[in-house]
C-alpha cells in the first residue's frame, strides 16, 4: 500500500489516503519525468504466484 500524506503550506497535517491497495508487496515507488513507477514483489516463494505478481506499474497523474 502506498500512502498519499497531504500537508498545509505550513506544515500542518490536513489528511491521507490508502493507495494502490491491491497491488501486493510494493518495494519501489520512484517520480520521474511527470509518471510515479511502482515496482511490485510477490513472487518470493510464499503463496501462489500469478502472471499479475512482480511488476512494474506506471501510473501518470491527471492534474487539473
Amino acid at each position: 500500500m502506498v500512502m498519499r500524506v497531504d500537508f498545509t503550506k505550513e506544515g500542518n497535517f490536513l489528511g491521507q489516503e490508502a493507495l494502490f491497495q491491491d497491488y501486493g508487496r510494493i518495494r519501489t515507488v520512484v517520480y520521474h519525468e511527470g509518471s510515479i513507477y511502482i515496482a511490485t514483489n510477490n513472487q518470493d516463494g510464499r503463496g501462489v504466484p500469478t502472471s499479475e505478481d512482480d511488476r512494474i506499474l506506471r501510473i501518470t497523474p491527471n492534474f487539473p
